[in-house]
């Protein structure tokens, strides 16, 4: 587990352990488990359906990360977790920093690459959910 700000940290989710009662545990790979589910249909469903997951993805983030202000607020320890902590998680803790922590995009993804290093930073769902919550952030 590596902590990211102070009671916010990340890990895989094969690294969890006992969660104390005081942890609040955001599994981002149980929550986001319908993307990816339609590559078997045909190319005008993929558009659509493609497009519905990047709404709901950013939905997720964006009250995910509304969450994690809140219970830090209230001085709750947070793990976000997901599958190998490469993509979803990081895009949630970036997102949080761009919000909360007023950085813009590139700054919130280097100094996240401060405490993790590694980060899956694909064009689709990461930098389309983060430049979405970047605009937001500068108006």
């Amino acid at each position: 587990m590596i902590e990211i700000l102070p009671d916010l940290w990340i890990c895989k989710n094969k690294d969890l352990k006992k969660i104390d009662d005081n942890v609040y545990l955001i599994n981002c790979s149980d929550h986001l488990n319908f993307i990816g589910k339609f590559k078997d249909y045909n190319d005008e469903i993929k558009q659509k359906m493609l497009k519905y997951e990047i709404l709901k993805l950013y939905k997720f983030v964006i009250d995910t990360i509304n969450n994690i202000d809140k219970l830090l607020l209230n001085n709750k320890n947070i793990i976000v977790s997901c599958c190998n902590s490469l993509q979803f998680s990081p895009l949630v803790i970036i997102a949080y920093l761009i919000k909360f922590g007023k950085l813009n995009k590139e700054d919130a993804i280097s100094f996240y690459k401060t405490k993790k290093t590694e980060i899956y930073e694909d064009e689709l769902f990461f930098h389309n959910i983060l430049n979405k919550i970047n605009k937001k952030n500068i108006k």
